[in-house]
């Protein structure tokens, strides 16, 4: 049985750095499903020309790999996961790290 998986901005962030870590292996090779809220793909827009920087590649390089990622993720709509999965999302990341709570949210939520 393959098992839903939700990935966070770091994790995606560090596959897109170094193409060749293990977090893009596992991404690009696994039969997993893999979710992403909506809000990764602004903060890694966001984070674009240090992602280049530190990737030591070129923009078009780092648009291809990014590329490539997203075709193995499904993006999820952070308003259709229900309230109550939000709520105690905000209840594990308090006091831990708050800004983990829409990936905890989408955790906890349903995946078809």
């Amino acid at each position: 049985m393959v098992h839903p998986v939700v990935v966070d901005t770091n994790i995606l962030f560090s596959a897109l750095l170094r193409s060749s870590t293990r977090f893009a292996e596992v991404l690009l090779g696994s039969e997993h499903d893999f979710f992403v809220c909506e809000s990764v793909l602004v903060e890694l827009f966001r984070r674009k020309e240090k992602i280049v920087r530190l990737s030591k590649l070129s923009e078009e390089d780092v648009v291809q790999v990014y590329s490539v990622l997203l075709r193995r993720l499904t993006v999820y709509k952070e308003a259709l996961v229900a309230k109550e999965h939000w709520h105690a999302a905000s209840e594990l990341c308090k006091g831990v790290d708050e800004t983990d709570t829409p990936h905890v949210a989408l955790t906890l939520a349903p995946h078809h």
